[in-house]
């Protein structure tokens, strides 16, 4: 799944060391399109319940800030089928 990635450059160390990387991230700003392209890829059906819908797209949404998070720390993980599962009640939500 192609997705848009923002890159982000990150300074680490003492001023004096002159360390830079690469990371990237997911872009927040095109979350509705990511969300559409993930459904497509992993052929989802969206819930006739707008409830439900809307659960599983913040479930979604959140599985991108804990990537990003993750990618920041230096681990790399991809997008699965279970990005928008709701293993918890509220896990949704911070």
């Amino acid at each position: 799944m192609e997705s848009k990635v923002t890159n982000l450059t990150i300074f680490q160390g003492s001023p004096d060391v002159k360390s830079v990387e690469k990371i990237d991230l997911y872009d927040l700003d095109d979350a509705d399109n990511l969300y559409k392209k993930y459904m497509k890829k992993f052929n989802k059906k969206n819930s006739t319940d707008e409830y439900e819908r809307t659960v599983h797209y913040y479930r979604f949404l959140k599985t991108l800030v804990e990537m990003n998070r993750d990618h920041y720390k230096g681990t790399n993980k991809k997008l699965d089928p279970n990005a928008d599962i709701v293993q918890r009640p509220n896990d949704y939500v911070y």
